[in-house]
């Protein structure tokens, strides 16, 4: 049997992909049943299906007689538009586990990498997600005092660490931290690190209120004295 599984927002960004993927992960091994995401759009599918190694997701499979039908929901997202569909949050499946499904097909690139590093992203734009340059520098500077070198990652990073997801699953498997904005990568590192190996900041605090424990189970730091790492959660 499958469980038809309609993306009430947009899949478009590569973090809303990886969360509506790892939650038809997590409802097929909760249900022990094929799941079929059904979506507008979604860039990479089977790129990030097979980093996953989820045999069991389908991307807008046809003609199925599904099982039962859920609605992907945010908070206060929209209710589909199915009337026998019954809304499943996404916030209460994350809450329901302690661990998110990780990766189990990452490509060995052989490269020789700092013996301590972290992986930072901090391109993100919205209000609540951007963060001034001098406190992205402030931020780094603790953890380059702190011995890590930094790996940038995503739209800034160098060659083949801006697009190319293999090779960043692989820096990042290799990590020691994920740092950085709420933003795809550090949703990408959810499918890879331990959450308490992320660490998120969030932007003004004027804004904080949007993601006040963080992203689903990882570290959110205050940007005020990042001596005293004032933890959130």
């Amino acid at each position: 049997m499958i469980i038809n599984a309609h993306a009430t927002v947009t899949t478009k960004p590569l973090g809303d992909r990886i969360i509506h993927l790892l939650f038809c992960e997590m409802l097929s091994q909760s249900e022990n049943e094929d799941v079929n995401l059904i979506c507008g759009h979604f860039k990479d599918f089977d790129q990030l299906k097979n980093l996953l190694g989820s045999d069991r997701v389908f991307l807008n499979k046809k003609n199925v007689i599904p099982k039962k039908t859920v609605n992907i929901k945010y908070p206060r997202s929209p209710t589909g538009s199915c009337s026998d569909n019954y809304d499943l949050s996404i916030h209460d499946v994350w809450g329901s586990v302690k661990e998110l499904p990780k990766c189990k097909n990452i490509k060995n690139f052989n490269q020789e990498l700092p013996k301590k590093y972290i992986t930072v992203q901090w391109d993100a734009r919205q209000k609540y997600r951007f963060i001034l340059p001098e406190k992205i520098k402030k931020i780094e500077n603790y953890y380059l005092q702190s011995g890590f070198e930094i790996i940038q990652i995503g739209a800034k990073g160098n060659g083949r660490a801006s697009t190319d997801l293999d090779y960043i699953a692989y820096l990042i498997s290799n990590a020691d931290l994920h740092v950085g904005a709420s933003s795809g990568m550090a949703y990408f590192s959810q499918m890879i690190l331990p959450c308490e190996k992320i660490h998120i900041y969030s932007g003004e605090k004027t804004a904080q209120e949007k993601y006040p424990k963080g992203i689903f189970g990882s570290k959110k730091w205050e940007l005020g004295d990042i001596d005293e790492m004032a933890q959130l959660i």
